[in-house]
C-alpha cells in the first residue's frame, strides 16, 4: 500500500547519494556551485526546474561547504579568500556559532553560488542587508586571520 509518504530510508538514501555525488565532484576539482548543479541534474533528470535547482542549492549549501573545506588544501590559500583552507574552515565554523544568519548568507553566496538578490529572497532580508553582512564578514575574516606568509611571533623568535 503506497501512501505517498517518504520513508526515513528513502531520505537517508537520497542524502547519501547527494553527499557522494558532491564529494566525488569537489574532490575532482569542481567548484561547489557547479557540483551542486551536476548532482541535481543527475538525481532529478527529467524533472528539472529552475526553482527546483535553486532550492536544491539552498538546501545543500552547508553540505557543499563542509565537503569543499574538508578537501581544500589546508596549507594553501582558499579562493576567494587569502587564507588557508584550514583557517577559512575554522572561521566559518566559528561564525556559524556566533551568527547563524551571517554564516548561512556566506554559504549561499560562496558555496551555493547565489547572487545577492537570490540570497536575500532565501533568507528573507533585503539586498542591501545581504551586501552589508557579506562585507562585514569578509572584513572580519581578513582582520582575524594572520596575513599570508607571516609566521606567528613565537615561531619568528626561535
Amino acid at each position: 500500500m503506497d501512501t505517498g509518504m517518504v520513508t526515513i530510508d528513502a531520505l537517508r538514501n537520497a542524502g547519501q547519494a547527494i553527499h557522494e555525488g558532491l564529494e566525488r565532484r569537489i574532490r575532482g576539482g569542481m567548484q561547489a556551485p557547479q557540483a551542486l548543479d551536476e548532482v541535481y541534474a543527475t538525481l532529478y533528470a527529467g524533472r528539472i526546474t529552475e526553482e527546483g535547482r535553486l532550492r536544491f542549492r539552498e538546501l545543500c549549501a552547508r553540505m557543499a561547504r563542509r565537503i569543499a573545506l574538508d578537501h581544500a588544501d589546508r596549507a594553501q590559500p582558499y579562493a576567494p579568500w587569502k587564507a588557508t583552507g584550514e583557517e577559512v574552515r575554522a572561521w566559518l565554523y566559528w561564525l556559524e556559532k556566533q551568527d547563524y544568519t551571517g554564516a548561512h548568507i556566506m554559504e549561499l553566496c560562496y558555496f551555493a553560488g547565489f547572487g545577492v538578490k537570490r540570497a536575500a529572497r532565501a533568507v528573507g532580508l533585503d539586498p542591501p542587508t545581504i551586501l552589508r553582512v557579506l562585507r562585514e564578514n569578509k572584513a572580519h575574516l581578513s582582520y582575524t586571520l594572520p596575513p599570508p606568509n607571516v609566521k606567528p611571533k613565537a615561531q619568528r623568535e626561535t
